[in-house]
């Protein structure tokens, strides 16, 4: 039989149980923080690794084609620039009006952004350089700086895949150039006038217009688009966004979606020629950040007006410099990789910050200047991992 002691010793006193408490609780705030870090470094390996794959597919493109993609480029449907009868300034250029999306992410909204003055290049600069790189890759195909081409098979190129021949000049960021050339001819399904973006299909097989969806607005089988090229990269269709309607998407990086979506920035250095911090402006999208901030820049080739030639105005991103990002005396800023291209993730906190400045090596502040901060956690190819 129990003694009356043992029959009252039933469970735990509040002081054991207090104690309990305060070591689960002294734990639970020594491991959050670890699994935290563990699956912030997971993550940045996660993007990390994703580069490296756009890396792969940049280099697949650059041994077939002799380039890498631009990070901005016109795309005329009937392959007519007709530069002589253009505007001066881009933003005085009609350019790609938008299509009607049936359902279209929470994130969406504006127009392609175009940011022109002192330091960018003009509209009949920018459409020179689109036709060159056009024929470059695609030699077999028609592009004049005047009116329509002529003999286009099927009568028109389809960039962005909605079965008609759109009148507007259709203006391609970093963004978009990096899903447009991996990627290929993107592929919607069309109700009426509703669009679904489904993803991006390759090239047609037809070396005179290999920009032709695979199948007709009706859903029955293109002639002209069959035989497609495979993409250089698989793009996941869930992560290929058109946030300025022309059809024509980016691709977000891993870490979010909706409105902490952000697009992977692409720069291209041109073969050496130089970057161009205009070939990526977020500042007035959706897929953004607060506190957009406009800094003069450094291009390594002449630029319109402005007092100082090689001096731009350029919203964030910009691409990064190993020396200072503005011109010193006549000497330009110099780039990280400036033979090839830089791709920018934003990061865990989803903001790229200015750019710029960036010291590789050394023990003092690898990101000069003020509000860099944000910067620490981008991923890069121009890093192993985070630019911190």
């Amino acid at each position: 039989m129990m003694t009356p002691a043992e029959r009252r010793r039933t469970g735990f006193t509040l002081v054991e149980l207090l104690v309990v408490i305060t070591i689960i609780g002294v734990l639970v705030s020594l491991l959050v923080p670890v699994i935290w870090a563990a699956v912030a470094r997971a993550n940045d390996a996660r993007v990390g690794g994703e580069i490296n794959i756009l890396a792969q597919s940049l280099a697949s493109f650059q041994t077939k084609f002799g380039d890498f993609p631009p990070s901005r480029i016109i795309l005329v449907e009937d392959g007519g620039y007709d530069v002589a009868s253009a505007p001066a300034a881009l933003d005085a250029v009609p350019f790609y009006a938008g299509m009607s999306y049936q359902s279209p992410p929470p994130n969406l909204g504006g127009n392609p952004q175009v940011v022109t003055g002192a330091g960018d290049k003009t509209y009949a600069a920018l459409a020179t350089q689109s036709i060159s790189f056009m024929r470059k890759f695609f030699s077999k195909t028609q592009f004049t700086t005047g009116p329509a081409a002529s003999g286009i098979p099927g009568g028109f190129y389809d960039f962005n895949g909605n079965g008609v021949g759109d009148q507007n000049p259709i203006y391609l960021e970093g963004h978009e150039c990096l899903a447009f050339f991996l990627g290929g001819i993107p592929t919607h399904t069309i109700v009426g006038s509703s669009y679904t973006l489904e993803g991006v299909g390759g090239f047609g097989g037809n070396p005179r217009n290999p920009f032709r969806p695979a199948f007709l607005p009706d859903g029955t089988l293109d002639p002209i688009g069959q035989n497609r090229t495979e993409p250089f990269f698989e793009f996941r269709a869930e992560r290929l966004v058109d946030d300025d309607f022309d059809g024509i998407p980016g691709y977000i990086d891993p870490l979010g979606q909706g409105p902490a979506g952000r697009y992977f920035a692409y720069f291209s250095a041109y073969g050496g020629r130089g970057y161009d911090p205009n070939d990526v402006n977020y500042n007035a999208g959706a897929i953004s950040e607060p506190n957009p901030v406009a800094l003069p820049f450094s291009v390594s080739f002449p630029v319109v007006g402005g007092p100082n030639p090689r001096v731009t105005g350029s919203p964030l991103p910009n691409p990064y410099t190993s020396s200072l990002p503005v011109a010193t005396g006549d000497k330009p800023a110099t780039f990280h990789q400036p033979q090839s291209y830089q791709i920018i993730s934003a990061g865990r906190d989803r903001l790229f910050g200015t750019g710029g400045q960036y010291t590789d090596s050394g023990t003092g502040d690898r990101l000069p200047g003020n509000e860099r901060r944000r910067e620490r956690d981008n991923v890069t190819n121009i890093s192993n991992g985070t630019l911190d």
